[in-house]
């Protein structure tokens, strides 16, 4: 399933690179036609500021989606997650004191983030 995500952020970023490519020609065009006076000044600004907004949300998204392609790319694979569960189980059945159990710990989460709001508390755990 986790390849399955992957390629399909893999598929959404090469379509918004085309279309960002497509709204970089459009402005490319825009500004030959001004230079042309094949429209006004007026009509240029205004469709100008149509096309840099769109390239800005364009490349806005494309840099989130490829944050979660790195992400999602640094997943464990299946036997990882079983080596690491294995590694800890071991350690926490022979762990006498609470430092080594937050040794054992460590096999497995990386960190934890929390975020608090008034008396509420949010809770993250970052998996190895």
């Amino acid at each position: 399933m986790h390849r399955s995500r992957y390629n399909d952020t893999q598929v959404i970023i090469e379509v918004k690179e085309q279309e960002l490519k497509k709204q970089k020609r459009a402005l490319d065009k825009l500004h030959e036609s001004y230079e042309e006076e094949m429209i006004t000044k007026q009509v240029f600004l205004e469709r100008k500021a149509v096309r840099s907004r769109q390239i800005q949300k364009l490349e806005e998204e494309l840099k989130d989606l490829r944050k979660v392609v790195v992400d999602e790319g640094n997943y464990p694979t299946v036997e990882q997650i079983v080596k690491r569960i294995g590694q800890f189980r071991k350690l926490w059945s022979e762990a006498v004191s609470s430092e080594e159990k937050k040794r054992a710990l460590k096999k497995l989460v990386e960190r934890i983030v929390y975020n608090r709001e008034g008396h509420q508390v949010e809770l993250t755990v970052c998996y190895r």
